[in-house]
């Protein structure tokens, strides 16, 4: 994905449960769950037809705001009833923007963690720096890095729970930056 023109297909896949679970708290409230899947497919549109700033740094962010403000929008349309027994107020809608700040706090932790222990890793002696990087950050299958490496996928195992061990005991008692 580059600055100027984010891969809009790979954020709605990354981030589309994001943007359903915005929608139905919003349009729940006022029993239009039938305009989730719209609000969702209005934000996208939206941003596929718009330009956004190119120094968008948080994509998920970006999408859960177009997608809370076209829920909203689509409430604000005259021809939209609401179906609940009682009348919609604002100060009854759920808090997103709370939910947003804990699970953009919690995703910020795991990015500041991730980089330490990539960090980390390379304290680790060869092999298990091998096994790690292959099976975990390259996704590929313990029995096909046994082949490269040589050695049986059951001893491929036992390296990468070491190495996490010891990944995690170093990630313990390393001061937080």
């Amino acid at each position: 994905m580059t600055a100027s023109t984010p891969d809009w297909a790979a954020l709605y896949l990354t981030y589309r449960q994001v943007m359903w679970r915005v929608a139905v708290r919003i349009l729940r409230p006022a029993g239009h769950m039938d305009l989730v899947d719209d609000a969702v497919m209005q934000a996208m549109q939206s941003l596929l037809s718009a330009h956004p700033p190119p120094d968008v740094r948080n994509p998920e962010a970006l999408l859960v705001t177009v997608t809370r403000r076209r829920a909203f929008d689509l409430l604000r349309k005259p021809d939209v009833r609401f179906h609940a027994t009682q009348e919609l107020h604002m100060e009854d809608v759920p808090d997103v923007d709370a939910d947003i700040a804990d699970d953009a706090e919690h995703r910020l932790d795991r990015e500041r963690l991730g980089r330490q222990a990539v960090a980390e890793l390379a304290n680790l002696p060869a092999l298990q720096q091998a096994v790690i990087r292959k099976v975990i950050m390259e996704e590929q299958e313990a029995k096909q890095v046994a082949i490269e490496i040589g050695l049986s996928p059951a001893r491929i195992s036992q390296v990468r729970k070491a190495a996490l061990m010891a990944l995690r005991q170093r990630l313990k008692h390393r001061p937080t930056a």
